[in-house]
């Protein structure tokens, strides 16, 4: 069940990028007192997110069925947060779906309704398991 030198290598860069990404973000919030800059970003917040980052992974021979998204980051007080997902996690169904690149879970997510609960299937180290994620 371990991971291979490549794949923890990509999620420490990954880890570095989201760090620095949120860096960059807190101080955008200074541009927050700019009107088209808060028009952008109250239509931003109208948009369904999961509130994670995370990479592709494919399976391997060793871990045939291991394929999905390999969480590398959470946000605090997100949708994934709540619904106990942890960094480290590999999702692999949404909704009843395959999701294998984090395009098809930001369209899988952004068609969610509002108000509904959706069954999210991951891999926590060798174990499979399923979350409930409310929108």
């Amino acid at each position: 069940g371990a991971l291979s030198s490549a794949e923890i290598a990509g999620f420490l860069a990954k880890v570095d990028e989201y760090t620095n990404a949120l860096r960059a973000a807190a101080a955008n919030t200074v541009a927050a007192a700019d009107p088209v800059m808060q028009a952008n970003a109250a239509s931003a917040s109208l948009k369904r997110d999961l509130g994670i980052g995370g990479m592709p992974v494919a399976a391997t021979v060793e871990q045939p069925n291991r394929a999905g998204i390999l969480v590398f980051g959470v946000n605090s007080g997100s949708i994934a947060q709540r619904s106990g997902i942890i960094i480290g996690d590999i999702l692999y169904e949404f909704d009843g779906h395959p999701v294998k690149a984090l395009a098809e879970l930001q369209a899988a997510v952004a068609a969610c309704a509002a108000n509904s609960t959706v069954a999210i299937k991951l891999y926590r180290g060798m174990n499979a398991m399923a979350v409930a994620a409310r929108f």
